[in-house]
């Protein structure tokens, strides 16, 4: 079974810095744990773990520890099941980053998350 972790080797596909923002090219792990009684004969990947996701992301890149003071207009399209890919993209605007989880054919997840300090990142979300 796969832990919670989704930054790896065998997961991550691509990274890529473009326009002020991280894009993650991910797979779902099939086995992944979080799947066992998120549903019964459906898995899903539950939401708060694909937030988990997006901050461990956040936390790799920046090396600095993410403390979340607020999380705003976080929306569940769709589900992210087991094996599927999906695109993580990730930057920084004002005093919050955004997310958005997708893949070709539909809108998974997207949000805002606000760290209770201000976190000296600028230059982490430029293509240089």
């Amino acid at each position: 079974m796969s832990d919670y972790k989704i930054i790896t080797s065998e997961t991550v596909k691509k990274t890529q810095a473009k326009d002020g923002y991280w894009s993650l090219y991910i797979q779902v792990p099939e086995d992944l744990i979080y799947f066992q009684g998120h549903f019964d004969g459906f898995p899903v990947t539950p939401g708060i773990i694909q937030l988990k996701w997006v901050i461990e992301f956040i936390e790799k890149k920046t090396k600095q520890s993410v403390q979340v003071k607020k999380i705003q207009a976080m929306k569940f399209n769709n589900p992210l099941l087991p094996n599927d890919y999906c695109t993580m993209q990730i930057g920084w605007e004002n005093d919050h980053y955004f997310y958005k989880l997708y893949n070709r054919e539909k809108k998974i997840s997207s949000g805002k998350i606000i760290p209770s300090v201000k976190p000296n990142i600028n230059h982490y979300f430029s293509a240089k």
